[in-house]
């Protein structure tokens, strides 16, 4: 949720591992379901013990004993021994599932306690800084970056130009704080498609109250589930901008972007927000829609997408909710790990990856990308607290 940091060498990232689409996270249920399958297991292995156990006491094999006795009792041995040994399996298989089941409730009861301590927590916390029912302030600007006027080309062409928003109101420049863009692209059959860039946060100084909505109040907000300031702020830009109902929104936002687009677009709107891409962002409470394409990019070194310990488990995971954890080096210090350089690298590893499920999430990013012929327009609002 810190200011990312553009210095540094071009880095060069390789796909750690991807989540998602047929991939995704093995749940507490998916264990429960491998302890039926134990279940299911032992059921057969005791089935076959008493088919067995039959056969011990076939008619024919006993009445073939006369013939052969010394064959017979090998034979009902060997039968017998296999009846227990299928049984004895069967017992210890069953108790396993047991096992399993005892442990996956324990672990379920233990996350729900602590999931909803922290959550209090946050709550708590968020109720003390007390600002976000504010309504806020929302006016577009002259400001410009150099990609404003180009449509994007890829990802990689997505987060460079989030990364020159978020150096928009980097240190040097304090006066534009709270600055986001909406992008529109007009295709030549007059349809509109529109990308909102989301940048982190501004202001880390925890006690600060001044007009800032990217502040350290705002992030713990988000990760108690509250709407804030920014997000209304970002919901009148993109009225402000002419977004129309069904024209399809793309939202890309860094650290706390990310976790503001994920509370819009799981939240709803009037805006058909179609994509989100996050960089580097936690996750945070609730349940995305069916059907919301999320690519979400976070370095291996970058400790920032972890904190997201009041996001229930599970909440933002969904068949089409890739992650692409990449591994770009290890950078001097926090900020500089959560930076731009390395997401940069991380997109270029997704574009050039051949896994199908970070293809299929590319995919998704195509309606947004530039076509001959478009028409660009953007605007870059500032958004302050009221």
């Amino acid at each position: 949720m810190s200011r990312p940091d553009d210095a540094g060498p071009q880095r060069h990232a390789s796909i750690v591992r991807v989540t998602g689409g047929d991939h995704l996270r093995v749940p507490y249920q998916d264990v429960s379901t491998m302890a039926d399958a134990f279940d299911h297991t032992g059921d057969r292995a005791l089935a076959c013990a008493g088919r067995v156990g039959a056969v011990a006491v076939s008619p024919d094999l006993l009445a073939s004993a006369a013939f052969s006795p010394g064959t017979a009792l090998v034979a009902e041995a060997a039968t017998g021994a296999l009846a227990a040994a299928l049984t004895a399996w069967a017992a210890a298989i069953t108790a396993h599932a047991a096992t399993v089941r005892h442990v996956v409730a324990e672990l379920e009861r233990a996350d729900a306690l602590v999931h909803d301590r922290i959550l209090v927590e946050e709550r708590l916390v968020a109720s003390l800084y007390g600002r976000e029912w504010v309504p806020p302030d929302v006016r577009p600007t002259e400001l410009q970056v150099p990609m404003s006027s180009a449509a994007p080309t890829g990802l990689d062409s997505l987060v460079d130009h989030a990364g020159q928003m978020s150096e928009l109101s980097g240190p040097g420049s304090p006066d534009n704080k709270g600055t986001v863009e909406v992008q529109t692209l007009t295709g030549t059959d007059g349809r509109r498609r529109h990308v909102v860039y989301l940048p982190g946060m501004d202001d880390l100084t925890p006690f600060s109250v001044d007009s800032d909505v990217r502040d350290v109040g705002a992030a713990v907000s988000l990760e108690a589930g509250v709407p804030t300031a920014y997000g209304a702020g970002a919901l009148e830009a993109m009225h402000q901008a002419g977004i129309r109902s069904g024209e399809p929104v793309l939202l890309v936002g860094h650290s706390q972007g990310g976790m503001q687009a994920l509370q819009l677009a799981s939240a709803g709107s009037p805006y058909d927000v179609t994509q989100v891409v996050t960089l580097g962002s936690p996750a945070v409470p609730g349940t995305l829609p069916p059907g919301l394409g999320v690519l979400s990019l976070e370095h291996q070194g970058d400790p920032v997408p972890l904190v997201d310990a009041g996001a229930e488990a599970g909440s933002m995971v969904s068949p089409h909710h890739v992650t692409v954890t990449f591994d770009s080096g290890t950078s001097p210090s926090v900020a500089d790990n959560h930076g731009f350089p390395h997401y940069s690298a991380g997109a270029v590893a997704a574009e050039q990856s051949t896994d199908p499920v970070v293809q299929e999430a590319l995919i998704g990013l195509d309606p947004f990308l530039g076509q001959p012929g478009d028409e660009v327009r953007s605007t870059v609002f500032q958004i302050t607290r009221g």
